[in-house]
């Protein structure tokens, strides 16, 4: 069997942090870190004994 994990290759959100803005100390900022941002195959095989 054949599997495509993330077809649209979408960057989900792993974790979201805050910092300050480095032209305006008064401004905060949310900086999102993604992971997986592109297309994953997969291959799954099966016995039978």
């Amino acid at each position: 069997m054949f599997s495509l994990y993330n077809v649209y290759a979408r960057k989900n959100a792993y974790s979201v942090y805050f910092r300050q803005n480095e032209d305006d100390a008064s401004k905060k900022e949310a900086i999102r870190l993604s992971i997986i941002g592109t297309i994953i195959p997969g291959i799954t095989y099966n016995f039978k004994f």
